[in-house]
This record gives C-alpha cells, structure tokens and sequence, in this order.
C-alpha cells in the first residue's frame, strides 16, 4: 500500500466485497491527480491488504454498476479473496454520489498495485473526477 502522498486526495469511503458473504474491509480510498506521484491520469486508488488479489494478471476491463451513493465493480465470475468468493466491490463514497449516477453502468480498467488496485475512468468520468478535485483541493492545481 502506498498510502498518502502528493496529490492524493483521501475520500471518507466505506468498501464492501459482496459474495456469499459480505465483508466490510478497512480501505483507503484516494483521488490520485493526474501529474502527482507518477500519476498520468487523474484516476482512484483503494488500498487494503491483498486487494490485489482480487484482479487477474495486471489488471482487466470490469463493468461499474452506479448506486446511490457511490459505484459497485463486478467481477463477474467469482473471485477468490482469503478462502472467500465475492462477486462484487461496493464503494460508498459521498463525494462520488454524483460520478455514476445510478442505475447507469460504464466499464473501466481495474488494475493492480502493491496493496491495492486502482481504477482507471473513460475520459468523461475523469472530467468528473478532475472537477471534483478542484473543489477538494484547488491548491493542485
């Protein structure tokens, strides 16, 4: 997990993986800015103990599903995760009610990091993200 850092913006985010069971899991999830931190697109990170695992090779276009307050990704298939199955990530966020308004659906490309995965948007929903930022943070800009 890479943790804070320059142009990471923390959002006050509750995750959830959903399967036979659900599990809440302690994650910090960042709004990384474009040009930050070797970032080359504004995109999000969730960080938690073996999120990594959850994802195949490098990383893989998943569909996002829009909810009230935030966006759920499938997995599709199950996914094994410390001898559990989930088929879905929840991510509840306030600040990201708005990115994908539900019931709407998008894919994106979910890849992996050390401790975590982050979640690389199509050019619409970067602008979203990049104006989101502005008002969290106009000092990066």
């Amino acid at each position: 997990m890479t943790g804070p850092g320059a142009g990471k913006i923390p959002l006050k985010a509750k995750v959830t993986l959903i399967g036979p069971e659900n599990l809440e899991v302690s994650a910090e999830v960042y709004l990384h800015v474009k040009g930050y931190s070797l970032a080359r697109v504004t995109h999000l990170d969730i960080e938690f103990p073996g999120a990594e695992s959850l994802i195949r090779g490098n990383g893989e276009f998943l569909t996002l599903i829009g909810i009230k307050d935030g966006f759920m990704i499938d997995f599709g298939n199950f996914r094994k995760f410390n001898k559990r199955k989930f088929k879905y990530l929840k991510l509840a966020a306030p600040e990201l009610k708005d990115l994908l308004p539900a019931p709407e659906r998008t894919r994106a490309f979910i890849g992996r990091k050390y401790g975590g995965i982050f979640i690389g948007f199509r050019k619409d929903y970067i602008k979203k993200l990049e104006d989101l930022a502005r008002k969290l943070a106009p000092e990066l800009f």
